[in-house]
């Protein structure tokens, strides 16, 4: 039968033909093949031509796996700013809205990935290099009967997290790198992997929640309450020592999420990949870890 992602091309008629809305990817190999999907308004998803018909009704159901996976990423979202001692919305306000205007693109993309087995079943291929993700969150359902997804533990062991799971519907949810930045390293971005399954081919669908580009990153607004006084969600902080913030502007060091005032999203994405280089030249003058490629 035809493959629909080697099948995926082009945009379906009507829809934005972007690569930033959908895109196909396969390794050369044909070890892996990547598809990423995202809505477009509060009815539509953006997918590849003729994807509808080879797989009927796949429309439909990217549109219920996005809209449940991105309540769970803002509930995810609503309890770390809640464990910050933050209102909710210091973190709400960067993504996607639960319901699309017409004509808007989520930031958010689901990723479908297809993983060939492995040929030798006792040895343990790299089908995906271990990376961290530019997002604020990945959520995904367990692939229980082809598990793959490894991540790295504070002991710097491998972690199957899937073979932890035994309910049907369980899912995975990690930190990314503008998690990790804005909480000051509270929350590390999550260091995965996936393997090649052993008996059968994988399938799996995680959702990349990323910034919404058409927004500012206004933490502060949130953060400062009066002059004298640094109040996040009732709970005072002294301003003891102070530090640059990512966008090279003075903040005080106890507020429990990174200061910003009002930098547009595609500016904190740019400033990321800065510290990426600047990451990657350290390592080469023999300081610092290497630096990891990231999805």
């Amino acid at each position: 039968s035809e493959n629909p992602l080697k099948s995926a091309e082009k945009s379906e008629e009507g829809a934005i033909d972007s690569h930033d809305s959908s895109h196909h990817k396969q390794v050369k190999d044909g070890s892996s093949e990547f598809l990423e999907c995202r809505l477009m308004g509060p009815t539509r998803a953006v997918l590849p031509l003729g994807l509808n018909r080879l797989v009927p009704g796949i429309e439909a159901e990217i549109r219920g796996t996005v809209a449940l996976l991105t309540l769970i990423t803002r509930t995810v979202l609503c309890a770390i700013a809640e464990y910050l001692s933050a209102p909710d919305d210091t973190l709400l306000h960067m993504i996607d809205t639960p319901r699309l205007g017409q004509g808007q693109a989520s930031a958010a993309t689901l990723r479908i990935c297809s993983y060939s087995a492995s040929r030798n079943g006792s040895e343990q291929k790299i089908r995906f290099a271990e990376h961290t993700d530019s997002t604020f969150l990945t959520v995904g359902p367990c692939c229980s009967k082809a598990q793959g997804l490894q991540i790295l533990s504070e002991r710097g062991e491998w972690i199957d997290v899937e073979s932890l799971s035994n309910r049907k519907n369980d899912v995975i949810v990690f930190a990314g790198e503008m998690i990790q930045v804005l909480t000051k390293g509270r929350f590390r971005a999550a260091r995965h992997r996936v393997v090649a399954p052993r008996t059968s081919s994988r399938l799996s669908f995680p959702l990349l929640m990323r910034g919404n580009l058409s927004t500012m990153v206004d933490t502060r607004r949130f953060l400062v309450r009066g002059e004298s006084s640094y109040v996040a969600g009732g709970t005072a902080y002294a301003s003891k020592n102070r530090l640059e913030d990512i966008d090279g502007k003075a903040t005080v060091d106890d507020f429990p999420i990174l200061s910003i005032s009002r930098l547009p999203m595609s500016k904190f994405h740019a400033l990321l990949l800065q510290h990426r280089k600047v990451t990657y030249r350290k390592t080469k003058s023999g300081c610092g870890t290497e630096p990891l490629h990231h999805a």
